[in-house]
């Protein structure tokens, strides 16, 4: 598909860079357009055509991360509840975004200095059809003094603005490494309060 193509070009563009800058903004944002087409062939290869399965697409996106940044040597916990639990691609595109944001930031920063590492990522849909997602690394924690607030790079601000999409309430603590957690309803809520 046409995202499929975006994504190759991306990558062939950052592969003939010699700016060492340059070819991780490309990168990322290579990674940004391929989390969104897998998305859409998770979705288009599902037999409802309507919602795609949360964790085999976080698997699938981590398995693709894990690859570009070489992080042989990090593991990832995944599950959800329900088991098998579907998102709308309403919810599932930023989410998706989102889950490539944090990701991407574990396996770059967390594990520095480190010889292996885990990441374990949980979604629980409550029962008042709210959704609560976990990415949880056990890295190196957070900077001291660190302000999510005022941090200025492009990933933060993605994760805000589509936390805001989502009219999700997220926060970042440390315990025992870095720990990311969003809160959002569900696409009928959300419509609701439109």
């Amino acid at each position: 598909n046409n995202l499929q193509v975006i994504s190759s070009l991306l990558n062939l563009q950052a592969n003939s860079l010699s700016d060492p800058a340059a070819t991780e903004a490309l990168r990322d944002s290579h990674m940004r357009v391929k989390a969104i087409s897998m998305i859409h062939q998770k979705l288009y290869g599902y037999e409802e055509n309507a919602s795609i399965p949360l964790g085999a697409y976080i698997n699938s996106l981590f398995a693709d991360l894990r690859m570009v940044f070489a992080a042989v040597h990090i593991q990832l916990d995944c599950s959800t509840e329900p088991d098998g639990l579907l998102l709308d691609m309403e919810s599932a595109v930023p989410l998706g975004l989102i889950l490539n944001e944090t990701i991407t930031n574990a396996l770059k920063y967390a594990f520095q200095n480190k010889p292996a590492g885990k990441i374990t990522i949980r979604m629980i849909e409550t029962a008042n059809q709210d959704y609560v997602l976990t990415v949880q690394d056990d890295g190196n924690g957070l900077p001291e003094g660190f302000d999510e607030a005022n941090a200025g790079s492009l990933g933060f601000r993605i994760i805000r603005e589509l936390s805001r999409q989502l009219r999700g309430k997220y926060q970042y603590t440390n315990n025992l490494g870095t720990c990311f957690t969003l809160h959002f309803p569900n696409t009928t809520r959300r419509n609701r309060r439109s």
